[in-house]
């Protein structure tokens, strides 16, 4: 990696309180002309050290989004950890619901302090700590969560 290589800074990305601007800087190409005068003009927006979050829920949706379309599925959105939208660098713990996995996962069964009902972007506890459900799908057995500072719940 080059010295002096700039990464987006999503802590200060995420407080950016007008959406559309957090978006901007949060898709930009950082490699384009624009996007090198932006890392030059909104310095503070970016840094040296590469981070792992906060970052958008609403953009892990978006790139599911993306990818179901191209699968056939309108309802991408909701499937954020099947359709690889969860950056590198967050860690996800997946568990199974009820016990029944029918895809033959050997994942630990749900803790009983997380609500197999749990929504997506649903802050729930575990071992003390705080996590966002990043998918849930109803007739999934599966429940899969990131830690709660690794991901900025945006909707």
């Amino acid at each position: 990696m080059e010295e002096d290589a700039m990464h987006k800074n999503w802590k200060v990305i995420c407080q950016i309180p007008d959406t559309h601007v957090m978006w901007a800087l949060a898709l930009l190409d950082m490699d384009s002309d624009l996007g090198r005068k932006f890392v030059e003009r909104f310095s503070e927006y970016f840094t040296q050290e590469e981070q792992a979050g906060p970052y958008p829920l609403s953009l892990m949706r978006a790139a599911a989004q993306k990818e179901g379309r191209q699968k056939g599925s309108k309802h991408g959105d909701e499937f954020i950890v099947s359709y690889n939208a969860v950056p590198k660098g967050i860690p996800v713990q997946a568990f199974d619901k009820h016990g029944m996995s029918v895809e033959g996962l050997r994942i630990p069964k749900l803790p009983a302090e997380i609500s197999p009902h749990a929504r997506q972007g649903e802050i729930v506890t575990w071992k003390g700590k705080h996590f966002v459900v990043l998918e849930n799908i109803e007739h999934y057995d599966e429940l899969y969560i990131a830690p709660a500072e690794l991901v900025h719940v945006d909707y």
